[in-house]
């Protein structure tokens, strides 16, 4: 935010510079496409199926889906004999253990899980014993065990994959203030409204205004706002990239406060 132009009888404030502002935002919309594309493809829901063939044999099938993938290549279990349960510790400073299920077969080891997960061994327990249990029963003939890998990870990326039609959605609609041009001959502040589509201007008399100030807002940290007379105040917030440190520092503070300062002073309210 900066005065860009000031005479004898005019004086323009830029709010923001908007095409900047908005081609920053337009360019986040595809990383969060992505991300949440990855999120998806990392959520793969494991399902053992087995058959029961004879009484002491046990085949099994390994499917792995997600919404990208619905099904990819399966693994084949021949005369599965046992599963059981793999603890592998935490590396670096992380306590814990991380669990993998293990099935055993008379040649083999084959992971059912391709990565260790880092939930509570408890599910890992459940899911090994309703395997060994229905290899050591003489019935049902089949079973089936579905083991999600990271529970919500799909809809947490499908969030994801919808926030970026959004953000171009509210860059098409959301009008933004991007300039306040205060003229003095006329006696009036036009305040100029803008989105990707269109502009638009809305005039404001200066007997309408008591002051400029500065305002402290949670979310934007200090901002610009014109104090009405009859009405709620018109704040002029600049949605360009800061970091949280400088919104809310008294660097922006005294900028902003001078900015008001110097229209106040071109204004002189108290001659309206």
């Amino acid at each position: 935010m900066q005065i860009i132009q000031q005479t004898s009888t005019i004086l323009k404030l830029q709010i923001q510079n908007y095409l900047k502002n908005q081609s920053i935002v337009l360019a986040l919309s595809p990383i969060f496409f992505l991300t949440g594309l990855i999120m998806i493809s990392f959520d793969t829901l494991i399902i053992l199926k087995c058959n029961r063939l004879e009484s002491a044999r046990v085949d099994c099938e390994i499917i792995r889906k997600n919404l990208l993938l619905q099904k990819s290549r399966s693994i084949e279990v021949t005369d599965l004999q046992s599963a059981e349960v793999s603890a592998k510790k935490r590396s670096g400073g992380n306590r814990g253990y991380n669990y993998q299920i293990i099935l055993i077969t008379k040649t083999s080891r084959i992971p059912l899980t391709i990565h260790h997960g880092s939930r509570g061994k408890s599910k890992y327990d459940r899911e090994t014993q309703s395997i060994n249990s229905f290899i050591g029963a003489s019935e049902p003939n089949s079973l089936t065990v579905n083991h999600d890998l990271i529970p919500f990870l799909t809809i947490i990326g499908v969030v994801f994959m919808l926030v970026g039609p959004l953000v171009v959605i509210s860059g098409l609609t959301v009008k933004q203030i991007t300039y306040c041009i205060f003229d003095k001959e006329l006696k009036k502040i036009f305040i100029t409204k803008q989105n990707l589509l269109k502009s638009e201007r809305e005039e404001l008399m200066f007997s309408e205004v008591t002051k400029v100030k500065v305002t402290k807002k949670n979310q934007f940290g200090y901002i610009l706002s014109l104090e009405i007379l009859d009405g709620e105040d018109i704040h002029l917030k600049d949605y360009g990239a800061e970091t949280d440190k400088y919104r809310h520092s008294q660097e922006k503070y005294d900028k902003y406060n001078n900015i008001a300062e110097s229209i106040n002073q071109f204004i002189d309210f108290g001659e309206k």
